[in-house]
């Protein structure tokens, strides 16, 4: 069904060091959160849009990561 809002939380590991996800997985789980399966999605450094993030090791370096379909 997916949130109401336009904020979610996405565990990256469940314990802590244990079972990380991938990229592709991280994007799934973030299209389940917000209701947007079966479409297209991409992950950002910023509000702005404009540096897209293509890797877990882009990705870890970020306090906040900004989603679009």
């Amino acid at each position: 069904k997916g949130c109401n809002g336009n904020t979610g939380v996405v565990l990256l590991e469940n314990p802590v060091q244990s079972n990380p996800i991938s990229l592709h997985q991280l994007k799934e789980q973030t299209k389940v959160l917000f209701g947007q399966r079966g479409k297209s999605l991409k992950l950002f450094a910023g509000p702005d849009l404009s540096t897209e993030l293509e890797s877990m090791e882009e990705l870890l370096r970020q306090k906040i990561v900004f989603a679009a379909v």
